[in-house]
């Protein structure tokens, strides 16, 4: 099969049998066809952004196990200070 392929390719002959027909659908249903494109680049892009997002979760996650917090507890003479 590959043989055959190969041979029709160095000859010029067209492999892609039904192109033309997905062609023809593609032109006759327009507006079909452009919800499904649209409808398609809409779920890449959502995909990527969730993708995106898990990442930047995760790299903030790992930032802040790397960071040292200190938390200053205020002591009896500041607090005091501090207006009620």
């Amino acid at each position: 099969m590959l043989r055959y392929l190969h041979d029709h390719a160095i000859r010029g002959v067209c492999t892609v049998k039904y192109m033309p027909l997905v062609w023809a659908a593609l032109w006759r249903n327009r507006t079909e066809s452009l919800l499904t494109l649209v409808a398609l680049a809409v779920g890449f892009a959502l995909f990527t952004t969730m993708f995106s997002l898990n990442v930047a979760y995760e790299r903030s996650i790992a930032d802040a196990r790397t960071k040292i917090f200190v938390c200053v507890a205020p002591t009896r003479s500041s607090a005091r200070e501090w207006p009620i």
